[in-house]
């Protein structure tokens, strides 16, 4: 819900006074408090003084009603698509909640706040560094003060589903918006490279020598793992991470909105789910992970789309990049608690393919992905030297080797007809040992 402030009039015979309340709790014409004639300049005042007080009192409840309206009356929307009794929050969690499950549980506060502090201007921000197993406590603290519903992590499924595809025209914060930003600000400041095996290690240069932007967001220079020497690998960037990353308040795109009208579902921040998967990307390919949606500040444009899938983290890990969203379920529903050992993935699941064959497969069998056939090798039972009729065995065995003397059939000089392919060496010198020798 959101609210305009307008200004509230009251009024004495000495002055006119005003302060700020909400609009939707406003009547028509305002409030105007009018005093009888007859009263003492002394009434007039301590009535004036009472009067502002008591609208101020009341002008104050509203405001923090409104704000509460605000912030809690459409916290969770229903997910929609037959799941029944789920709704999503709207926003992910923020620095400002997740500091009050700090202080109540006395929980560990995230790495990169300080003194158990999360940044300054960061309270709507999403919280990062924040494990799957924080955010399952976080979820079981939210339904320890509400036992009506149900609190958890959504599934991948749910999540995509509250998201809808991504619209074309979508804004929202990825590493493009992040690089623009500093190549703005001062695309010759000096940076760094911090990360001992980069190969320009204490070397500095100019931004813009390490980054660059397309004019449709891709970023060149952001990461480069075979010499170590990206934009990530500096000190600015080092200095961005230790502060909680270049995230955006959560209600900073409020007209990307998604299918069921949640804000930031893609960008600023990944959001943890709780169904597992073997990653496909990065370096935990091929581990079995909890998936993440939704991409983050880091990523680039396509992985923050709703489409892009195999992306993943270790349950008990803290990253600088990963969030999470929160799902309210009503006890009665189909799906309040899923099933999660039915969707774990085997540990070491079968590659989705057969055994591959070498040798082309008729009809493009494999895809066409087979290895060409090797060459023929004597160890092989059908090997034969020299050519094959009709192509025989592909036309693959080596042209035959020259006659050797440990041959069983090598006889010196040309043979007649060409036999042995006319591959026998020409007849050697007579020498003195020989019974042929004369001088």
């Amino acid at each position: 819900m959101s609210f305009r402030l307008q200004p509230l009039t009251y009024h004495t015979n000495q002055r006119w006074c005003e302060c700020d309340v909400p609009n939707d709790f406003v009547p028509p014409g305002g409030y105007s408090l009018h005093t009888p004639r007859g009263l003492s300049a002394q009434t007039l005042q301590k009535g004036n003084n009472m009067n502002k007080r008591f609208i101020q009192g009341v002008a104050a409840f509203f405001m923090v009603f409104a704000v509460f309206a605000c912030c809690h009356a459409d916290d969770f929307l229903p997910i929609g698509n037959g799941a029944e009794g789920i709704s999503i929050a709207k926003y992910p969690v923020t620095n400002e909640e997740y500091a009050e499950f700090v202080k109540e549980t006395g929980h560990a506060a995230p790495s990169y706040w300080k003194n158990g502090t999360f940044p300054d201007g960061k309270e709507r921000h999403p919280v990062l560094w924040v494990s799957y197993d924080d955010a399952c406590a976080y979820c079981d603290w939210l339904g320890s003060k509400d036992t009506e519903h149900i609190y958890r992590i959504p599934t991948e499924a749910e999540w995509e589903t509250a998201a809808g595809e991504t619209p074309s025209n979508a804004e929202f914060n990825f590493n493009g918006v992040v690089a623009s930003h500093y190549m703005r600000e001062d695309p010759k400041r000096q940076v760094t490279f911090v990360h001992p095996k980069s190969a320009f290690l204490d070397q500095s240069m100019p931004l813009d020598e390490v980054l660059s932007v397309t004019p449709d967001g891709r970023v060149r220079g952001w990461v480069n793992h075979s010499d170590y020497t990206g934009f990530i690998y500096t000190d600015l960037f080092k200095e961005l991470s230790d502060t909680g990353g270049y995230t955006t308040p959560v209600d900073a795109y409020p007209t990307t909105r998604s299918a069921c009208g949640a804000l930031d579902m893609w960008g600023n921040c990944w959001e943890w789910t709780c169904t597992q998967i073997v990653a496909t990307n990065g370096a935990e390919r091929g581990q079995t992970v909890n998936a993440i949606k939704g991409g983050s500040w880091y990523a680039n444009h396509n992985s923050c789309l709703t489409s892009f899938h195999g992306e993943g983290r270790r349950p008990g890990g803290h990253f600088n990049t990963v969030g999470f969203r929160v799902v309210r379920a009503n006890p009665d529903s189909p799906n309040a608690r899923p099933d999660l050992s039915a969707q774990a993935p085997q540990e070491n699941p079968e590659p989705q393919y057969d055994r591959p064959r070498r040798g082309p497969r008729p009809n493009g069998e494999n895809g066409g992905m087979n290895p060409p056939p090797r060459r023929p090798r004597p160890q092989d039972g059908n090997y034969r030297p020299g050519p094959r009729p009709n192509g025989e065995n592909g036309g693959m065995n080596p042209p035959p080797r020259r006659p050797r003397p440990q041959d069983g059939n090598y006889r010196p000089g040309p043979r007649p007809n060409g036999e042995n392919g006319g591959m026998n060496p020409p007849p050697r010198r007579p020498r003195p040992q020989n019974e042929n020798f004369k001088r």
